[in-house]
């Protein structure tokens, strides 16, 4: 159940940034779409935080411990959120999360 709903907030990203047309530029400097992809960036972290640690060891190629660390920074510091990483994360890291979420699924 925890990777799905992982796999479902990496696809409401998705279609968050199809639907409202967001570009690293528009994240960047529109607060309002910042918050609309940081909030499942944050309910990733806390999924992952309920995955057990022995599948977390299996798929080392997920960075697991800076999911976390990230939705720590965004529960518990805001303010130091780096956007600029935050997307870079969105672009590059959530697309292998899905893809791999996809394959444990399938099993």
């Amino acid at each position: 159940m925890t990777l799905i709903s992982i796999l479902s907030h990496c696809d409401a990203v998705t279609s968050r940034i199809e639907k409202y047309a967001v570009t690293e530029e528009r994240f960047l400097t529109e607060s309002d779409l910042a918050d609309l992809l940081l909030m499942p960036l944050l309910q990733i972290g806390e999924l992952a935080l309920r995955l057990s640690q022995e599948y977390r060891d299996e798929n080392p190629e997920i960075p697991w411990k800076q999911i976390m660390e990230f939705r720590n920074v965004i529960v518990h510091d805001y303010d130091r959120v780096i956007l600029p990483w935050a997307w870079s994360d969105v672009e590059d890291d959530l697309p292998v999360l899905a893809e791999r979420c996809r394959k444990s699924l399938a099993g």
